[in-house]
């Protein structure tokens, strides 16, 4: 009904499948996200203004050392 009201143009549901499929297209679901998410930390985080430990260590000419247990 929708494609008919926007492009003029009617398809049998049956066949609406297969031409999506043969566009490639693919249905798509939204990305779930967790309630307990902290918005201003991920966009701190995607800013770059961490305090990471490496600029720290830089700053007082040291050395950061990380030993696995495996």
């Amino acid at each position: 009904m929708v494609i008919h009201l926007k492009f003029g143009v009617s398809y049998h549901p049956h066949h609406l499948g297969r031409l999506l499929k043969a566009a490639p297209w693919s249905p798509q679901k939204p990305v779930r996200r967790a309630r307990q998410r902290y918005e201003a930390g991920i966009i701190h985080w995607r800013q770059g203004d961490l305090d990471l430990p490496q600029k720290g260590a830089d700053a007082q000419q040291q050395t950061i050392l990380l030993i696995g247990e495996s």
